[in-house]
């Protein structure tokens, strides 16, 4: 029997065996390429959430800044340091790019605020009329600085709320 009789006969289904081994091929082919296809968009999928958590933390490291000096000033009434209120503004620095121009204004004028009160912790005003006591004096100003800050941020969570809602990240 001639070896080439075997490939050119044909089964049943009037296929012959060279046709048969080709879309085996083929058919192997195309589910590699599934395959590859289905771990390109998993990989896809972890990078665009790496990408996102690493967003959130940054996002998240600036609003607990904001949140622990605003506690201090709001609640354990500290003096706070100039150097304290630069190394917040340096660090909030990028926030038009990570949140977005509304909370990089209102982080600019926080930071003026937090300059305010602590001058008025400080020094409470500059001229003190004499006919006043100059402790109760610096009293009412660290008073009216304290509630111009809590005026000022009250809309925080508003504001912070739509970057660092964990809903969005699920």
């Amino acid at each position: 029997m001639d070896p080439n009789s075997f490939i050119n006969q044909r089964n049943n289904f009037g296929l012959s065996p060279n046709f048969i081994v080709t879309i085996i091929y083929s058919l192997c082919t195309l589910g590699i390429a599934f395959i590859v296809a289905w771990v390109n968009f998993q990989q896809h999928r972890v990078s665009k959430a790496n990408l996102k958590l690493q967003l959130f933390e940054k996002r998240f490291k600036i609003y607990e800044m904001f949140q622990r000096l605003h506690l201090r000033c709001r609640y354990l009434e500290e003096n706070i340091s100039s150097e304290e209120i630069l190394q917040f503004a340096e660090e909030s620095g990028a926030t038009p790019f990570l949140f977005g121009e509304e909370i990089a204004e209102f982080l600019s004028k926080f930071v003026g605020l937090l300059y305010d009160y602590a001058e008025a912790n400080l020094s409470g005003l500059k001229q003190i009329p004499k006919d006043y006591n100059s402790s109760q004096e610096k009293k009412q100003t660290k008073e009216i600085a304290r509630k111009k800050l809590d005026e000022h941020c009250k809309s925080s969570i508003k504001l912070f709320g739509k970057y660092l809602c964990l809903k969005k990240w699920i």
